[in-house]
């Protein structure tokens, strides 16, 4: 049996996503986006993923695809992926509109691949 992957490896996965959709020429950075992936089963990495690539179309200047503003794509509760208290108020600060509209709150340092 197949376990469901951990916190660090969906968190892996949409580091990976951030690098292949920085590094990909604009026609193909589209068809990236364009289908739904589907949902993981847990609500705030459906959220996560929404809201990393709304952020990713917009600074982009690409058209947003739909499935991005389905209501399993946003969060009731907030969510701080980093839960530590001298990182909350930084990431509520510096969260990207994508992500705050969804309820995770994260900082620049997380979408910055150095």
């Amino acid at each position: 049996m197949r376990s469901a992957p951990d916190e660090d490896t969906k968190l892996r996965w949409c580091l990976q996503f951030l690098d292949d959709f920085s590094a990909a020429e604009n026609e193909v950075r589209a068809t990236l986006v364009a289908d739904d992936p589907g949902y993981c089963g847990d609500r705030r990495w459906d959220a996560y993923v929404a809201a990393l690539t709304e952020h990713l179309v917009a600074s982009y200047d690409l058209a947003a695809p739909s499935w991005l503003f389905t209501a399993g794509r946003f969060l009731e509760r907030w969510w701080f992926p980093v839960d530590l208290p001298s990182v909350r108020v930084t990431a509520l600060i510096q969260s990207p509109a994508s992500f705050r509209r969804r309820g995770i709150f994260i900082t620049e340092a997380d979408l910055s691949r150095c």
